[in-house]
């Protein structure tokens, strides 16, 4: 993600944990699963990811 954090951002996090999975994007999306990751260690979103069992 830049320097402001989007709603793409976000989305990003959440499409991964659905069908194909994360070893799905970690092997053929590298660079969104980069972006996911990334956005998922973010504290400000910790609470609402643990919450929706995003991580």
């Amino acid at each position: 993600f830049g320097e402001q954090l989007t709603l793409v951002d976000c989305y990003l996090c959440t499409m991964r944990t659905w069908w194909p999975g994360h070893e799905w994007f970690q092997d053929n999306a590298q660079n969104i699963s980069a972006i996911a990751d990334a956005v998922c260690q973010l504290p400000k979103l910790q609470e609402v990811l643990k919450r929706n069992e995003i991580i």
